[in-house]
Order: structure tokens, then C-alpha cells, then sequence
């Protein structure tokens, strides 16, 4: 019984270390497409918006820095909702179509490139990536744990750190060949190919006996004001205060930018 219980445990690791090391073979090369069209844009963005305001730089910055805030806000409301979802349902329905909505947005700028466009992209595109890259690292928990799971950070690291060189060289390159619309559509195939990497690669990480009823109050995202409980209340109000800091800046920016 014994040798029995122990032939079966040394299987089912084995099982596990298989299913880390092909979890592991999709997620640098998907990590260093996602970062890489995201990057792709970091240029041509600014140049694309100042060209659709007709050439206000100033105007075109205060536009793309109310983008950033709003995407912020919707990663706020959308990541904890894709993080409850993919432990309900499983993390590859996720995986394979969360790189779609930037794939449609970007696709959308580079065939008619307006101020609704872009900024459809600039809000919604980072929202999901973001939301994306949670669930990947929940599927990375799901077969890995303690130094098996730091270990894996650094592969994926170094792919990230790859796509913030290869983007913005990307990015200049099909600029200088096709305008600032050009770097939209490879940043739309980039995108593209990390969602047909998942659909042809990816196995579900997370067991349907880990899997946990859909709790719709689970999903609010508001959530971390009840760990604010545990901590004392001069913790608390030395976070309000930076948070209160951060966000005077952040308007008197936005706002000394638009006089």
C-alpha cells in the first residue's frame, strides 16, 4: 500500500513538473508578443493623436494623459471580475481570447485612426492586458509553488524586458516605412498571435475540483477596503494622504497642461 501511495504521489509530480514546464514553454513568447505590441506604440500613439487634433502636441498630451487615468479606472472595476471569472471557468477561455480586444482596437485605429479610435484603444486595450496578465499568473500558481514559482519569474522577466527593447524599435522602423498608422497593425498582429499561441498550445492549469462557485459580490473591486481593517489607523491615513497627494498632482498636471 505503501509503495503504492508513493508510485502514485511521485506520478502525479511528475505530472505537475510536465505541465509547469509547458505552461512555462507558451508564457515567454506570449509574454514578449503582449509586451511588444503594447511598446510598439509608445511612439507612434502621440504622433497618430497630434495628427488627428491637427498637430497640438499640448492638446494631444492632455487627451492621451486623461486616457491613462481612464484606463487605470477601468483595470480597477475589470481585473478583479477576469481574476473571480477564471476561477470559475478556468483560466484558458481567458488566455486565448484576452489578447482579442486589443487585436480589434488597434486593427480599428490603423482602418479609420479618429479620436474615438484611439482613445477606444488607449482605454480599453491596456485594461485587458492588464487583466491577462493577472490570470497568467494564476495559472502559473496553479502548477507551481515556493522556489519553483520564483524560478519561473526570471524567464519571463527576461521576455518582458526583450519586448520593452523590441517594441520601440518595432514601433520607429514601421513608422518610418508607413506613417504612425503602420505600427497599430503590427501591434494588432502581435496581439493576434499571443490569443493563436494560447489556442494551440494552452492546456488547462486550474483542476475542476479547484475550481470555485461564481460569487458575483466576490468581484467588486472594491474589496481592499475591508483589509484595511487589519492594519492601524495611522497606516491608514499615512495611504490616504499619499493617495490624496498622487491624485492633487495628477489634476494640477492635467490641468497647468490645458491652459
Amino acid at each position: 500500500m505503501a509503495a503504492g501511495s508513493k508510485a502514485a504521489a511521485d506520478e502525479s509530480d511528475a505530472e505537475r513538473k510536465a505541465a509547469s514546464a509547458a505552461i512555462m514553454r507558451i508564457l515567454g513568447p506570449s509574454v514578449f508578443l503582449q509586451v511588444t505590441s503594447g511598446c510598439m506604440l509608445l511612439q507612434s500613439r502621440p504622433h497618430l493623436a497630434m495628427q488627428v487634433m491637427g498637430g497640438s502636441s499640448t492638446q494631444a498630451g492632455v487627451l492621451l494623459g486623461q486616457l491613462v487615468s481612464g484606463a487605470a479606472l477601468l483595470e480597477f472595476f475589470i481585473n478583479p471580475i477576469f481574476g473571480r471569472m477564471s476561477d470559475t471557468f478556468g483560466r484558458s477561455i481567458f488566455l486565448k481570447i484576452g489578447s482579442l480586444g486589443p487585436t480589434l482596437t488597434r486593427l480599428l485605429v490603423y482602418a479609420r485612426p479618429s479620436l474615438a479610435t484611439i482613445a477606444l484603444d488607449r482605454v480599453l486595450a491596456p485594461a485587458i492586458v492588464t487583466a491577462w496578465f493577472s490570470v497568467m499568473r494564476a495559472s502559473q500558481t496553479d502548477k507551481m509553488s515556493g522556489p519553483e514559482l520564483a524560478q519561473a519569474q526570471g524567464p519571463v522577466a527576461v521576455a518582458a524586458g526583450l519586448g520593452v527593447i523590441a517594441g520601440p524599435v518595432l514601433d520607429g522602423a514601421l513608422s518610418a516605412y508607413g506613417g504612425s498608422k503602420l505600427p497599430f497593425l503590427g501591434a494588432a498582429v502581435m496581439s493576434g498571435l499571443t490569443s493563436l499561441l494560447f489556442v494551440a498550445k494552452y492546456r488547462e492549469s486550474l483542476l475542476d475540483g479547484d475550481k470555485k462557485p461564481m460569487v458575483w459580490a466576490d468581484c467588486s473591486p472594491f474589496g481592499f477596503l475591508k483589509m484595511l481593517r487589519t492594519y492601524s489607523s495611522q497606516t491608514v491615513h499615512v495611504c490616504v494622504l499619499l493617495l490624496s497627494l498622487s491624485l492633487s498632482l495628477s489634476l494640477s498636471l492635467s490641468l497647468s497642461l490645458s491652459l
